[in-house]
């Protein structure tokens, strides 16, 4: 095999080349018999010729994939140009079947696949894309994966991983259940994922049933399509999950965001916006959960979101916040199990008054506007004023320097003696 067979993208020792040109490319859609545009071709090749691992190189093009393209043996590479230009489209139609499938068996796992640059198009067809079993080490790599009817992204048995720059959109069935990136109860342990977009799922955007020591890095969810089905599930198996920069867009969504049912559950960096159903929520059992710096932010002041924490009557786990920030957020946190509590450090309250007060109507303490909220609240004047005023929590009436600005503690109101303002501003204080 000569290096003139190579496409131009690259030379590679170990390869296998697969392209659209027979005369770059030792396998294509040419390829007799072929149900993979001379894919499983090349793989098989590879298998033959290189068994201590080798690489399928796959030019830019689209190529028809009209049954599953199976990776059985360790150390094999399947690699694009990049997913724009290196499009694997299936038109297999047959639920519960796979694109891809990279699989040992239940007593031998093998060390891979590692794939990159690719994107796995299901143009809405009832199949899987990417379907990952009793593997070790897998590598994915800047792979998109858009519109199967199936899982997106599956992994069951698999040990140590990483995976970086994986985009999946609308897959999933919600007759079927199947979530758009499901880890299944054989376990995935050891791995981290490095940005990670998932949206418009068709049912749940990320389950895990059994997981351990799984990092994630840099996480993006929209709403699924269908109406108000939870955007990440934890059953009960996972453990020690690391979520950092997770972002939640509700697109409205009356459900729960994030349901936790799961131990040793570390979230840093959480935002949930645009919902109006629970931020977080706890269901039962036990297991500890640790959330720094969570946003909760409802739809809209007439849409708020119902809890930005929820814990169930059977929770026995225990949830704590250090940072909590709230926007349109009708109650922070609610439990009613005896065995369980939630601790929030570091509460930032919504901003504003909740229903902004007009401005007094008068002069004297009998107009006097109390901050009726259990935290500081900053006012400004938007005009002069003379005469201020402020009662404390003690009923002490005591005069104020004539500034624009005040802060008010909890219970203390404020009045002027002479002038008062024609508008105000205020926000919350922490």
């Amino acid at each position: 095999m000569s290096s003139g067979q190579y496409p131009p993208f690259g030379t590679y020792q170990s390869a296998v080349v697969v392209g659209t040109d027979p005369l770059k490319s030792q396998f294509g859609p040419w390829t007799a018999g072929t149900t993979t545009s001379g894919i499983q071709e090349a793989i098989d090749a590879g298998n033959a010729l290189y068994p201590n691992g080798f690489k399928v190189v796959i030019g830019p093009g689209t190529f028809d994939v009209s049954s599953t393209i199976t990776v059985d043996e360790a150390n094999a590479s399947i690699e694009g140009v990049n997913y724009q230009a290196t499009i694997l489209s299936s038109s297999i139609n047959t639920s519960g079947t796979p694109l891809f499938k990279c699989a040992g068996t239940s007593g031998t796992h093998i060390n891979g696949p590692y794939l990159s640059d690719l994107l796995l198009q299901g143009n809405s067809k009832a199949a899987h894309a990417l379907y990952v079993q009793y593997c070790n080490n897998p590598v994915l790599r800047n792979v998109n994966i858009e519109n199967f009817v199936g899982y997106g992204l599956y992994l069951d048995a698999v040990n140590n991983g990483y995976f970086a720059d994986i985009q999946l959109y609308g897959c999933g069935d919600a007759t079927n259940l199947y979530e758009q990136f499901l880890v299944d109860s054989g376990g995935f342990s050891d791995a981290s994922f490095y940005y990670v977009t998932s949206s418009n799922p068709a049912y749940t955007n990320v389950h895990l049933k059994s997981a351990a020591d799984i990092n994630f890095y840099g996480v993006a969810l929209s709403q699924p399509t269908t109406t108000n089905e939870t955007q990440v599930l934890l059953d009960s198996g996972p453990t020690r999950i690391l979520f950092d920069g997770l972002g939640i867009y509700g697109g409205g969504s009356t459900t729960n965001c994030i349901e936790d049912n799961a131990d040793l559950i570390q979230y840093a960096n959480l935002r949930v916006n645009n919902c109006s159903g629970v931020g977080y929520y706890k269901d039962a059992g036990g297991g500890s959960a640790v959330i720094t710096n969570y946003q909760a932010e409802g739809q809209s002041s007439t849409a708020e979101l119902q809890y930005a924490i929820q814990l169930t009557s059977t929770t026995t786990g225990n949830v704590t916040v250090n940072g909590l920030y709230l926007t349109n957020v009708t109650t922070d946190a609610t439990y009613n199990a005896p065995g369980s509590f939630v601790e929030i450090r570091g509460r930032i309250p919504q901003a504003g008054w909740l229903t902004a007060p007009a401005v007094p109507a008068g002069t004297g303490s009998t107009y006097a506007v109390q901050n009726t909220f259990p935290y500081r609240v900053w006012v400004e004047a938007t005009s002069s004023v003379s005469g201020t005023n402020i009662i404390d929590a003690n009923g002490t009436d005591k005069a104020c320097a004539d500034s624009s600005v005040q802060v008010l503690m909890p219970k203390e109101k404020i009045y002027y003696t002479t002038t008062v303002p024609t508008g105000w501003v205020s926000r919350a204080m922490a």
